[in-house]
């Protein structure tokens, strides 16, 4: 039997994070030899003295896709739809799906992020850029996807897609006859007793406040019809139910539901593991795990079938939820310990926007000492000093190498995260 977490060295490790990095606030639960250990700290606002607690509410971004992954699980294993019908089946008269030499989109290619359809729509209206999804409403879903061409074969690679979970989300509840949310609270969350865990909030004071890399309180984010995609607030002490019965820990109703959404459809080559239903998955499917980020939270679960083993953080900041989680899961936090960060000398020799493709620009801007860069309709967010015109991230696998001319002046950026990626200096 591993050793347990140490949850003491744990919140001191965290305790650096608020002292030392991003961070505000965390709740942190780890499942492990048959138990749980649960740690909360911090505040729930940096402009207050209430303290986070495992029944505090916060934004869980993009594990929502997850639960649109088990609800279409769900709905297959009732006989309302099939994995491989048509997403024209669903949809309203009038609307035209993309297709591609013959193929035709169907529910398992939006559920596994094959659908050909890109991250976002280029029909968001943007009218609020700390809250992007609030007003993107069901007729905008509907008329991207009308007017769209498709630049790849469907199925033929992977591309993590906002727009296509949350189309998936809102075909479902249309098929369903109810709300997003509803069909989310009557199919998994009544069965599995998580009555914390909600979309619409209804001032209630347990929810959190996001914070952006400054910690300064920022914006919830809303969304319409892209529930499916993000939507979703929880409290620790729900998301440990629900990873529970993700490990086959509780006897539900839903257990058959849970088991399909994580049988593997598609590879990711250039990562070395595959997608479910919802879920990303590696080992041959025993390690599985989805991570999520809005304006002012970051978020993170994964379970180890074999190892009997799991894990969530939540934060109400720009901390790195992916990083602490991955730690805890290999038994190796020591290295989470953060340290005060290294000064950036002539920051603003870096200062500028960098182009990475036509209306997509990576904004570098300096405050004292530390370095930001902010991608469009994205949180401003810092980067580290590594070495020379080197900088890294702490909230994703990521890195940027700054490029000078001959003159030694700043021409470019490059970067490096799933591949490297050049920006010229275009301001």
């Amino acid at each position: 039997m591993a050793a347990a977490t140490d949850m003491d060295k744990l919140k001191i490790i965290l305790q650096s994070h608020i002292d030392h990095g991003s961070a505000v606030g965390f709740a942190v639960g780890v499942w492990e030899n048959g138990g749980q250990q649960l740690v909360s700290f911090g505040l729930s606002n940096a402009n207050s003295s209430a303290e986070v607690t495992a029944d505090s509410i916060f934004e869980i971004g993009s594990i929502s896709k997850t639960f649109t992954g088990i609800l279409l699980a769900d709905m297959v294993m009732r006989g309302e739809v099939a994995l491989d019908d048509p997403i024209g089946n669903y949809l309203p008269q009038g609307i035209s799906v993309p297709t591609r030499n013959g193929e035709e989109i169907t529910l398992r290619h939006l559920a596994s992020h094959t659908s050909s359809l890109p991250r976002i729509s280029d029909n968001m209206p943007f009218s609020d850029m700390n809250n992007p999804y609030v007003d993107y409403t069901e007729e905008l879903t509907f008329e991207f996807l009308n007017g769209h061409d498709l630049v790849r074969d469907i199925g033929s690679k992977y591309e993590y897609s906002n727009y296509g979970m949350g189309l998936l989300g809102l075909l479902l509840s249309r098929h369903g006859g109810k709300s997003y949310e509803h069909l989310v609270k009557e199919r998994i969350l009544e069965p599995l007793d998580m009555s914390d865990t909600m979309i619409t909030i209804n001032g209630d004071d347990r929810f959190v406040s996001g914070h952006d890399s400054m910690k300064a309180v920022v914006s919830q984010w809303d969304f319409d019809a892209a529930a499916g995609a993000g939507a979703i607030r929880s409290s620790l002490n729900d998301m440990m139910v629900f990873l529970r019965a993700n490990m086959g820990q509780l006897d539900t109703k839903l257990s058959n539901a849970i088991s399909l959404s994580h049988e593997q459809q598609v590879t990711r080559e250039e990562a070395g593991s595959h997608v479910a239903l919802g879920w990303h998955t590696e080992n041959d499917g025993r390690y599985i795990w989805h991570n999520g980020g809005t304006g002012g939270f970051r978020s993170f679960m994964a379970f180890d079938m074999d190892a009997d083993k799991g894990v969530v953080v939540l934060t109400n900041s720009m901390a790195d939820a992916d990083g602490i989680g991955m730690a805890i899961m290999s038994g190796e936090i020591d290295g989470l310990l953060m340290e005060p960060m290294i000064p950036v000398e002539n920051a603003e020799r870096y200062v500028g926007e960098y182009q990475l493709q036509p209306g997509f620009i990576l904004t570098v801007t300096t405050e004292g000492e530390q370095l930001f860069v902010q991608a469009t309709g994205q949180p401003n967010v810092p980067v580290y000093f590594k070495e020379k015109n080197e900088f890294y991230y702490k909230i994703v696998d990521a890195s940027i190498t700054f490029v000078e001319g001959d003159d030694g002046e700043i021409t470019s950026l490059v970067l490096h995260q799933g591949g490297d990626h050049p920006a010229k200096k275009v301001k």
